[in-house]
């Protein structure tokens, strides 16, 4: 029964293939993101000390 459910009548491979590649692609741009927003975070603070010093 539970074999069934992962071959999904013979389609199982193409099934769990596409979910495969849709959550790495989600993952890459989760990652993606927090990086740039850290970056762009810290180019913000940098960017508020600089404004304070003038």
């Amino acid at each position: 029964m539970m074999t069934d459910f992962f071959e999904m009548g013979g389609y199982g491979v193409f099934v769990w293939l596409a979910y495969g590649i849709s959550v790495s692609a989600l993952t890459v741009m989760l990652v993606s993101s927090k990086v740039k927003a850290k970056r762009l975070s810290a180019k913000a603070d940098e960017l508020k000390l600089s404004r304070k010093h003038d």
